[in-house]
């Protein structure tokens, strides 16, 4: 069939050296080239033997390109590099990089190369030619060394279903099978425009074609009847041509995401040290490779590359609404002395341009501003920065945590179908514990929720004053966590807040016999860490402040509902976070039925939360509807909050259906324990049909069961029930 792409015979040409695909021609890079194959396939929706092009040949370096890989090199749409020592040591790897550029001299070359990292190859002896392209990491830091040399390649020596690491192994190359797509998509249709073009220029006999492009044609193919065209640049074209419509659901996927960084200087001098600061931000960033933090920088592949504009700072208001109306991007960032006051308080235009992007619109705003006498966080501002004082280094590092911000309100973009085993249960220790506040402070720091005494801290812990069981009132919060087998750590978060008595019961699942104490303990385990890390009682006075209601909803939210206010029947699900790497999995939607399982087990029906506006479809799915009114902001957390309410009929028996299930697979009576406070769980894996809708149907199979076969759980469980029957 060939390339879909015209002119071109093949979508793929694979580049590697013969050295990383060990032992005998049928290690690695065979297992690569067979996964992404497969992979290709299920995007295209069909398979094509042509679609990859690499050699299998016993190469001698000291030979010259062949002829004919030569031609397939110049023929294939793409180019995927094995970047390693060994490729970089090959002259016949150089010779097929060189044939490629020559043969693509359209403007988007870096856009047709992609680049594999197996890690063994230091940042300073990449090719000059690749120092714009970040490569796809294809290689994990093991945990007891930091050091480049010590990282160890996804799936080495060669990957199989059983290693550990393979989830990471196979969504990697997910992740580039979609991108290798829609980069061939992109390709395809520019190249059907150009020859289109032609043709109607050959049957009218004109003299010259013009090929209007916008973001969405993608980059211009050279054009194989080598008939003469005139491309007319992206400014010349009209607004709603280079408009791409927001609701498309493939711009996520894509891992590469323009920022429009909005500049505008009341000072000439903050004006042309920014000019310069700009200069020096124009090559891609990794999405959250600010901060030393590896559940939130571990797996991700995605990128931000910043586009700068200055303006005048009067202007700032009407040049965010052209940004909402006619960018393709859907990330800005204002940065401006205009934004705050002398004072430090945010100005009208801060809000102005606040309120423009908080409705549910996939547009999302971050905003800097830049004072003469301070620094730090204010309302509505995600950052202040002190310009008399203000570096480069400084000021690239908080343009790129602010983006990361905007990245975690973003929808996610794709669903991973290969996921390591995670478990969805209590908190169980203290360390547990601190490891779950530490992760609602990695996250809700990065996207500027924070106040500086808490973003500061060096505990690097959030928490509030809802957080805690109050065992006298019988009325709190109860804490879970997402643990990952495969990590060995946290990944997720969230807790439940009832704002009455737990009406606790002898027929109670999820919290055990008695139930009071794992809440006892979860409130103990809290007033310890907190004393643990809080000389300066910052986290105490966060912890013991005052509130007039029991519910975050109620405390922000213009709430009319009586019974509501009253909190007859009702839990709150409140702090649902879920690390980077496992957005898309259905991670989240795991935590949410379990704390529905669990709010209904305790007699609390009347489920609630807050969200971003952003978050309302997503919740939506899974059978919330927003209370009408009611909106606020959240006082422990800086954001507009929308309330919503798991109440409707309809949505209701779905959402009550998966709850029953979920309660039958903590309390099942072929294991030992009956309760999340006895080691019951739920859980998720690559094996989708199992857990989705709460049916578990290969959860008691120890073979086929990811989280049993061979784990220690199922190790643990087989000893307890063995000392049952003895």
């Amino acid at each position: 069939m060939g390339s879909l792409v015209h002119g071109f015979e093949h979508d793929v040409f694979l580049s590697y050296s013969t050295v990383d695909d060990r032992p005998s021609q049928n290690g690695w890079v065979t297992a690569f080239n067979r996964h992404l194959r497969e992979s290709l396939a299920a995007n295209f929706g069909s398979r094509d033997p042509e679609r990859i092009w690499w050699d299998r040949s016993n190469i001698d370096e000291e030979q010259s390109l062949s002829e004919q890989i030569a031609v397939k090199v110049q023929k294939s749409a793409c180019l995927i590099v094995i970047l390693s020592r060994g490729y970089v040591a090959s002259k016949w790897c150089r010779a097929e990089l060189d044939a490629f550029l020559q043969a693509a001299h359209d403007h988007a070359v870096d856009s047709r190369i992609f680049l594999i990292d197996i890690g063994n190859l230091a940042e300073a002896r990449r090719p000059k030619e690749f120092c714009d392209i970040r490569g796809r990491h294809f290689w994990v830091q093991p945990s007891w060394s930091d050091l480049p040399d010590d990282r160890q390649t996804l799936g080495a020596p060669v990957p199989r279903p059983d290693q550990p690491d393979y989830p990471m192994f196979y969504s990697a190359v997910e992740d580039l099978a979609r991108a290798v797509h829609r980069r061939i998509e992109k390709l395809a249709a520019s190249a059907a425009v150009s020859v289109s073009q032609v043709q109607l220029k050959i049957a009218e006999s004109s003299t010259k074609v013009e090929i209007k492009t916008g973001d969405e044609a993608g980059p211009q193919i050279s054009n194989p009847s080598g008939v003469e065209t005139t491309v007319v640049k992206k400014a010349e074209v009209e607004p709603s041509i280079e408009r791409i419509n927001k609701a498309d659901e493939h711009y996520w996927e894509s891992g590469d995401f323009a920022v429009t960084v909005l500049v505008a200087c009341k000072s000439p001098n903050d004006e042309s040290q920014l000019r310069s600061f700009a200069e020096a931000g124009t090559k891609p960033v990794p999405v959250f490779s600010c901060g030393s933090s590896d559940i939130l920088s571990a797996g991700m592949t995605e990128q931000f590359r910043f586009e700068f504009r200055f303006v005048r700072p009067d202007s700032l208001a009407a040049e965010a609404q052209r940004f909402r109306s006619q960018s393709a991007s859907r990330f800005l960032v204002v940065v401006s002395d205009a934004l705050v006051s002398p004072s430090g308080a945010p100005e009208a235009v801060a809000h102005e341009i606040r309120s423009m992007f908080s409705g549910p619109d996939e547009s999302y705003v971050g905003l800097i501003g830049l004072s003469q006498n301070r620094a730090g966080r204010v309302r509505d501002l995600d950052r202040i920065l002190d310009a008399r004082v203000l570096a480069e280094s400084s000021f690239l590092r908080e343009l790129s945590r602010t983006a990361d911000g905007l990245r975690m309100k973003a929808p996610t973009g794709r669903t991973l179908t290969a996921v390591d085993p995670v478990q969805v249960r209590l908190v169980q220790s203290k360390e547990e514990m601190r490891k779950s506040l530490h992760l609602r402070h990695l996250v809700y720091d990065r996207m500027s929720y924070l106040n500086d005494a808490i973003s500061q801290h060096p505990s690097e812990l959030e928490l509030d004053c809802f957080d805690l069981f109050d065992a006298d009132n019988g009325t709190g919060a109860v804490h879970f966590i997402a643990w990952s087998q495969s990590v060995g750590d946290i990944v997720g978060a969230a807790r439940l807040i009832v704002p009455r008595a737990f009406e606790f019961a002898s027929s109670m699942f999820v919290l055990g016999d008695p139930a009071e104490q794992i809440l006892r303990r979860q409130a103990e385990w809290i007033q310890q860490v907190v004393a643990d890390h809080d000389a300066e009682k910052v986290l105490h006075r966060s912890l013991t402040r005052r509130t007039f209601n029991r519910m975050p909803v109620l405390q922000s939210a213009n709430i009319q509902d009586v019974s509501l206010l009253r909190g007859i029947g009702l839990a709150e699900i409140s702090r649902v976070i879920v690390a980077p790497r496992y957005r898309g999995c259905g991670l989240g939607r795991l935590l949410v039925r379990a704390l529905v399982a669990a709010s209904l087990d305790l007699n609390k029906p009347n489920v609630v939360l807050e969200c971003i506006p952003a978050h309302v479809a997503m919740y939506k799915k899974f059978g919330f509807q927003v209370i009408e009114g009611a909106q606020g902001r959240d006082e422990s957390l800086d954001q507009e909050a929308v309330a919503m309410i798991l109440q409707q009929p309809g949505s209701f028996a779905k959402a009550h259906s998966v709850a029953r299930n979920d309660l039958k697979m903590i309390s099942r009576d072929d294991k030992p324990f009956g309760s999340l406070a006895d080691s019951g769980y739920l859980c998720l894996c690559s094996q989708r049909e199992c857990w989705e809708d709460g049916h578990y149907t290969l959860r008691n199979n120890h073979v086929k069961c990811p989280l049993k076969c061979g784990s220690k759980v199922a190790a643990a469980e087989s000893r307890q029930n063995s000392s049952i029957v003895q």
